[in-house]
């Protein structure tokens, strides 16, 4: 390579086995105080359920996002709720033609799959505005719970994250059985500081893709980014 300009190297890594993999472990369903509830299918497969309620009481610093008591939900290989993501710092993103700001993608609570009291309806969709908004990106933690292979339960507590309220969010989660879907059942506990308020629960399944089943009641969203198939995602409105 005498008298040629230095050549870029690259460095490959690889991981070597002596022996085969072992045999695959479902990981398991735990709670954490600190942080969330998480809780998954009793299958080791690829496409088996998967959830947290998150709910973080010492995380403080900026990679956290406006989401205490967010959740999100993977079944069949696709998301099925996902909360807003990550750009790079200070980086927003367009998706559609729309240019969605940092501010939403890290400083707003309805980018995530929350909860929020009195917050208006007709907000703009890329900056949303910040009355109302929550006031800090951790809560109480995860407050009561268990789990289990069939049945699992997390209640999380909002503490002082809404500046108009609280927030109680209980997620309770039905694995797959005779030969029956699991799902997931949300009950929303929101008590607002005076009378007369409104609450708002932000839900993104992420698809545009979507049909009404029954006004105000009950609506499916389908995905297909990662299956080869259509995965569908019904969520229905019990009040």
């Amino acid at each position: 390579m005498e008298n040629q300009p230095t050549v870029r190297g690259r460095i490959f890594n690889y991981v070597l086995h002596r022996s085969s993999f072992p045999t695959p472990e479902r990981p398991a369903s735990r709670i954490f105080t600190d942080g969330g509830a998480f809780f998954n299918e009793d299958s080791t497969a690829s496409t088996a359920l998967s959830s947290v309620l998150w709910n973080p009481k010492s995380k403080k610093d900026d990679h956290c996002h406006k989401e205490v008591n967010a959740i999100s939900l993977a079944g069949y290989g696709e998301y099925l709720l996902s909360n807003v993501g990550y750009n790079g710092w200070g980086s927003g993103i367009t998706v559609g033609g729309n240019n969605f700001t940092w501010n939403y993608i890290n400083n707003r609570a309805v980018s995530n799959n929350t909860a929020l009291i009195n917050y208006s309806s007709n907000f703009n969709e890329v900056d949303p505005t910040a009355s109302n908004d929550h006031t800090l990106k951790y809560g109480n933690g995860i407050t009561d719970g268990f789990t289990s292979p069939l049945f699992s339960y997390a209640s999380g507590d909002s503490g002082s994250a809404l500046s108009n309220g609280k927030h109680i969010r209980n997620m309770v989660f039905v694995g797959p059985q005779d030969s029956k879907n699991g799902y997931w059942v949300l009950f929303d506990e929101m008590t607002a500081n005076t009378a007369g308020q409104t609450a708002h629960i932000a839900l993104h399944p992420p698809s545009g893709t979507y049909s009404t089943v029954t006004s105000n009641q009950e609506y499916k969203w389908t995905m297909k980014k990662f299956s080869s198939v259509n995965v569908d995602l019904s969520i229905f409105l019990a009040t």
